[in-house]
């Protein structure tokens, strides 16, 4: 193994020919590193941007497969602006009903290339931070309610924030298409 992939990884380590990696991700600092250029070098790999020589191409991404790099989603998606991820806020996760309904929106919005973010709600003051949080951060594209009323401030704030709303199983004054 080159000398800069075992500087890059010192958690790995092989014996009797099992290689073992520590749990941690490796990051694309890591990656820089054990390639000998930056990491925006790296991030221009990753994009597929022509303004890479093909031997620093090849080098990179020889070193993203030796360590196994996986970009994370949710950090490429922020970084170009575009989060492609809906919040699902569902009351009591253990009730079948709600699992049959959070597995078809899971479903639906995978099939969109979207990422979901699940948030169980069990009382309405957990609900409120949620749905503050949700409004207040616009770091998501979407959010779906599941079988829980929305206050009509609530209502407001996500039209004002411009994030898309969606109800299953639920009504609310002014919104026009509810699904259930």
């Amino acid at each position: 193994m080159d000398a800069r992939l075992r500087r890059a990884h010192e958690g790995l380590s092989c014996r009797r020919g099992v290689v073992e990696i520590d749990a941690r991700k490796v990051n694309i600092a890591e990656v820089a590193r054990a390639a000998g250029v930056g990491t925006g070098t790296v991030s221009r790999v990753l994009n597929e941007s022509p303004s890479v020589r093909p031997a620093t191409r090849a080098r990179v991404l020889a070193v993203i497969e030796q360590l196994g790099y996986r970009p994370s989603r949710l950090a490429t998606a922020l970084s170009k602006g575009t989060p492609r991820s809906v919040a699902i806020v569902v009351p009591y996760m253990t009730r079948p009903s709600v699992v049959e309904r959070l597995a078809g929106v899971i479903s639906v919005l995978a099939e969109q290339g979207y990422d979901d973010i699940v948030l169980n709600v069990e009382t309405a003051e957990q609900r409120d931070r949620h749905l503050d949080s949700l409004t207040e951060r616009h770091r998501v594209d979407g959010v779906v309610v599941v079988s829980l009323p929305v206050p009509p401030r609530y209502l407001a704030a996500f039209q004002d924030a411009r994030i898309p709303l969606v109800l299953v199983d639920a009504d609310a004054p002014g919104v026009v298409r509810t699904v259930a």
